[in-house]
């Protein structure tokens, strides 16, 4: 068997593998709402082991272009886990897909290769349309009714978050332009890409919405402008396009992110909705949460589930609680690599 033989043959065991892990993750996350660790486990493993033999000994001309796409797709899930945008598991299943896609079908964009992350942009991109269409319905259909003065005063809010988020974005933009000024290569996609991150993952980072902070990068961009006399914003369209449909996405899926349910079948994992957290101040029950931002970093403990359920047992307590829908993103990571895979066999 020659090598060219072998090289195809462990190409499509890596994908029968990665379309494998796929639907059973997707299930098990839709079924019991997680994605297990031994399965990622098992098949991270193997993926290894299939990816030593391949880029190790047979196509070793294609092993930098295999971890430099993988590496920057486990670094992107990396950040969205830590920035509370990705459950652990979801970065888990995302770094067992970007070892399990084979080298020999990565998609040319711009004239890179490096291109496997734009799996991870597609499930977030398919994510939020399922959430938009999906809220869209319980509008048209009278589940969901949006409150007199909500468009007024998330606009407000939103276009606040949006002029603070845009300052980062022209501090990307005028970096890279800084390294393209010291001869430095950069491609086309870099910036934009790193521009829709920072767009994506603001809102939930505190610390960046800061008034000092907001203020610093502001100086460092009019500098940064001044010294390269270059215009600061990004002339990509794309940016905007997106962002605008993140804006929207985000100002209809608020209406359909809730759930009630009895105070009894409280679990650990679940999210809290602020107003229901806001039940607990002055409560003096050992164990219960504090103020709910609403996001992953919010998820109860064992322990807090409890206190909870042991609250909603007491005089004080109620039966019903509003949470934060469980949504099952393994199946959006699942189809967003799978769009990726379609991509390049149509271009290819």
């Amino acid at each position: 068997m020659d090598l060219k033989t072998k090289m195809v043959i462990i190409k499509y065991v890596l994908l029968v593998m990665l379309a494998a892990v796929c639907c059973i993750s997707s299930y098990t996350d839709v079924r019991y709402g997680v994605v297990k660790n031994r399965l990622l486990l098992a098949f991270f493993a193997v993926a290894l082991v299939l990816d030593f033999v391949l880029y190790g000994f047979i196509s070793r001309d294609i092993a930098i272009l295999f971890l430099s796409n993988a590496g920057v797709s486990i670094l992107i899930a990396i950040i969205l886990f830590y920035s509370n945008n990705f459950a652990g598991g979801d970065c888990k299943l995302a770094v067992v897909l970007s070892v399990l896609y084979p080298a020999t079908a990565y998609l040319t964009y711009h004239e890179s290769q490096i291109t496997l992350f734009l799996g991870i942009a597609f499930s977030i991109f398919l994510g939020y349309v399922y959430l938009l269409l999906s809220s869209i319905v319980q509008l048209i259909t009278g589940h969901n009714v949006i409150e007199k003065g909500y468009f007024s005063g998330f606009i407000k809010n939103y276009l606040k978050s949006y002029l603070s988020a845009l300052l980062y974005v022209t501090l990307i933009n005028l970096l890279f332009v800084l390294l393209q000024y010291y001869t430095v290569e950069i491609t086309p996609w870099l910036p934009w890409s790193f521009s829709i991150l920072v767009v994506f993952i603001f809102p939930r980072l505190s610390i960046l919405k800061r008034r000092n902070a907001i203020i610093i990068i502001l100086i460092i961009d009019i500098v940064l402008a001044i010294y390269l006399r270059v215009i600061p914003f990004s002339l990509n369209p794309e940016t905007y396009l997106i962002t605008a449909f993140f804006m929207l996405a985000q100002m209809t899926i608020r209406t359909n992110i809730y759930e009630q349910i009895d105070t009894k079948d409280i679990r650990s994992g679940m999210i809290l909705t602020t107003g229901a957290s806001m039940m607990f101040q002055g409560i003096h029950i050992e164990g219960l949460p504090g103020l709910s931002s609403e996001s992953l970093k919010d998820r109860l403990s064992e322990g807090q589930a409890a206190a909870i359920r042991q609250w909603g047992a007491s005089r004080a307590g109620q039966k019903k609680i509003m949470i934060i829908k469980k949504i099952p993103f393994a199946i959006f990571l699942s189809l967003g690599y799978l769009s990726y895979y379609m991509l390049w066999s149509i271009s290819r």
